[in-house]
């Protein structure tokens, strides 16, 4: 693998980051285009000053990854001692975990929609008595009542 793309996939493995300094060195790099000079020359050298820069972070930030957090007693029970595997267990606990919450949240809100929807109801059908007088509303024609339905 040539060294360019070991870079690009440095690059990807850390990808919000390196978007993240990428905006802060584009900012960088359009200044220094203004204040110093904006010819094809330093053009190119504050894009590959930047490409590099980013690279460099990428790799620093691949030496120093994050260790793996300590087991759990659901994790010790499991087969694989392949601390990727460990890890992508309670990446998917955590994900059920979410699923279930969403569940139970979805089920709240609809019954809080219901629950509106029936105080609505009754709202509008005291409001409706007070308004009717002889089958139409007052200050309103038949004809103004057919389009508001």
């Amino acid at each position: 693998m040539t060294p360019v793309m070991r870079g690009a996939i440095c690059c990807g493995q850390n990808s919000l980051p390196i978007y993240c300094l990428g905006v802060l060195l584009a900012f960088a790099g359009h200044m220094v285009l203004f204040d110093i000079s904006d010819g094809l020359a330093m053009q190119i050298a504050v894009s590959l000053v930047g490409i590099a820069a980013m690279i460099a972070t990428a790799t620093l930030l691949n030496l120093i990854s994050i260790k793996p957090r300590q087991q759990s007693a659901l994790d010790s029970t499991l087969p694989s001692e392949n601390p990727r595997t460990i890890m992508s267990h309670s990446i998917g606990r955590d994900l059920a975990d979410g699923r279930q919450r969403a569940r139970m949240s979805r089920v709240k809100v609809e019954a809080r929609i219901a629950a509106f929807g029936t105080a609505q109801a009754d709202e509008a059908e005291k409001a409706g008595s007070l308004f009717y007088s002889s089958g139409s509303p007052k200050g309103r024609s038949k004809d103004s009542n057919q389009r508001l339905c």
